[in-house]
């Protein structure tokens, strides 16, 4: 086991990684797979039932404090504070900036004061970029302990939700971290949050809260509906814990009206929320998601709950120019009218930050280096069937001298060379449907475009790196040395020129695509692995009743002390 700073200089996850590529689409397709059939959720429930005392399995902070918390009283005379942090965990510098914040005793929102928080709220995907090898431990927990040490001690109570990075190993370190009931083992002290003590024994959890606020904080796997076990909890809340008026701040892992391309978005778990809530008399008022990496918030037009996206709690930043400027939902049944308030960063500067991937052979060079590789073995396919089939290595590169001496004698031979090799055709057909897929969403006509017009920009680099490796191979002394290192040079340059170009054609079209058609945001972004640009809230629930959100964000993470800003004013919610 490492030490607690084990944490301190581990990097932002490398997502072009094409190693980690393979394993997180294995584990992802496993993890989906096995989780049709088996749910964690359903084995949390029959191994913790709740008990009938009462309570239902509710947490009572609606004193100020926990129920059990006899020391608390004096903070019930300010109401309560909550922070909420989602999607941490990816690279130590924004995680930190976090931890480091949201751990000070007090925070300037624009002139007004935060107090610390009693309880932080971790909104899913705690950790990247999957929970095996003790990424928690090194990614997570460590830093969080860090950042305790630098404020001396304090109380304060923890609780999450996992999100989709949580679940690729069926919950299984989560439910090991964060669900054990507040009970911790002598053999595992390292497995701890610092001051952060975790309280919940399921995945899922109903906060009561002063002023009659409730915080439900739900489990949605890798779908977007709630398990059977859970629908029982939150009706059972909702019908016998919570008083008729009740007002409800939503805490899940991901927001569709964000991602989705239908307007209205039509969401399973808004519907449910909505079924179980709303008929009972109790209102969702505020929802909080994380999952997407920046800080955005729809208002709605009339009525219906705030929308708040905010997942800078310590992963590579996503962008916000995408983002529909308005949107409707469906929600009780009704379509309601949103239109966006804010979004940080700003759109024109998320649209800035997009023209960095015209630097992505530098900031991925492993995956530039499988595009190159890809294009050798194309040209090697080529060349092979034009050459070899009939004559032996040791005259490939006198060939090569004679039949390339000139550009258009290169191109010539390229091209003639294309409908004798079926291998050749099988490549570019898969690199097509490759790139189809890696479009994702969006009007097939446009997909589909794209895909020919990305498709038709690799060829053209392919053409240009075979060019330029037959006019630099008369130019090298290759005359008197062994055919099969002049073989080897032909091709690692082809290997070399395709990997700066292939990567710059994959950068450019990364480019592009977001900022024309505003898809592929999460491709476009998790390529530049950026640091920058986190956000937290801080809530707070006062004697009278009122919510009011703060909203921080972090312009620049720092190993050392961050300065968190005000995103924009107070959002005050009765």
């Amino acid at each position: 086991m490492r030490g607690p700073n084990a944490g301190r200089r581990l990097p932002m996850v490398r997502w072009y990684n094409p190693v980690l590529l393979l394993i997180a689409g294995i584990r992802a397709a496993l993890t989906t797979t096995i989780g049709r059939i088996t749910d964690n959720r359903e084995l949390q429930a029959a191994l913790s039932p709740i008990e009938d005392d009462g309570t239902y399995g509710v947490f009572d902070y609606s004193n100020g404090h926990a129920a059990s918390d006899q020391a608390g009283s004096a903070s019930a005379q300010d109401g309560i504070w909550l922070d909420y942090v989602a999607d941490l965990g990816d690279g130590y510098k924004p995680t930190f900036a976090v931890a480091e914040a949201v751990a000070r005793e007090c925070l300037d929102h624009g002139g007004a004061p935060t107090q610390r928080a009693k309880i932080l709220v971790m909104g899913g995907d705690e950790v990247y970029p999957d929970p095996f090898n003790n990424a928690y431990e090194e990614r997570l927990m460590a830093v969080y302990r860090e950042a305790c040490e630098k404020h001396g001690e304090f109380e304060a109570d923890l609780f999450a939700i996992p999100g989709n990075h949580d679940w690729y190993d069926g919950l299984r370190e989560f439910s090991d971290l964060f669900c054990t009931g507040g009970e911790t083992y002598a053999s595992q002290q390292e497995h701890t949050f610092g001051a952060w003590k975790t309280k919940q024994d399921r995945s899922y959890f109903a906060i009561e809260l002063p002023g009659d606020w409730w915080l439900c904080g739900v489990d949605v796997q890798l779908d977007t509906r709630l398990n059977s076990s859970q629908l029982r909890y939150f009706e059972d809340v909702a019908r016998h814990a919570m008083q008729t008026g009740a007002k409800v701040i939503l805490c899940a892992a991901t927001p569709n009206w964000a991602t989705s391309l239908e307007r209205p978005v039509k969401d399973p778990l808004l519907d449910q929320i909505a079924r179980i809530f709303e008929p009972q008399g109790k209102s969702v008022r505020l929802i909080l998601a994380g999952d997407i990496h920046h800080y955005s918030r729809y208002q709605p037009m009339d009525e219906g709950p705030v929308l708040i996206t905010s997942g800078g709690g310590g992963a590579f930043l996503h962008p916000t120019h995408q983002l529909a400027q308005t949107t409707r939902i469906n929600w009780d049944e009704q379509e309601r009218e949103y239109c966006q308030e804010k979004t940080f960063p700003s759109a024109s500067k998320s649209h800035q930050l997009t023209y960095r991937n015209l630097l992505f052979p530098l900031l991925n060079p492993e995956f530039s280096l499988l595009i190159g590789l890809i294009y050798t073995i194309m040209t090697w396919f080529l060349e092979t069937r034009r050459q070899l089939v009939t004559n032996p290595l040791d005259t490939f590169m006198a060939n090569m001298v004679g039949d390339y001496s000139t550009i258009p004698q290169a191109l010539d031979n390229f091209f003639s060379a294309i409908p004798k090799s079926p291998e050749f055709a099988a490549l570019v057909v898969g690199l097509h449907i490759g790139l189809l897929l890696f479009n994702g969403s969006g009007h097939w006509l446009v997909r589909h475009s794209l895909a020919i017009l990305h498709s038709l920009a690799h060829f053209l680099a392919l053409t240009t790196a075979f060019c330029l490796a037959a006019l630099m191979c008369p130019m090298l002394p290759l005359g008197n040395v062994d055919p099969l290192i002049s073989f080897a040079v032909f091709f690692t340059i082809v290997l070399v020129a395709g990997s700066l170009l292939g990567g710059l054609v994959f950068g450019s079209f990364l480019t592009l695509t977001l900022n024309i058609f505003g898809l592929q945001y999460n491709n476009a972004f998790s390529s530049l692995r950026i640091a920058d640009y986190k956000n937290f809230m801080r809530l707070h629930i006062d004697r009278s009743g009122t919510l009011t959100v703060y909203p921080f964000g972090i312009e620049r993470a720092s190993t050392s002390i961050s300065e968190p800003v005000p995103i924009e004013a107070p959002i005050v919610i009765d």
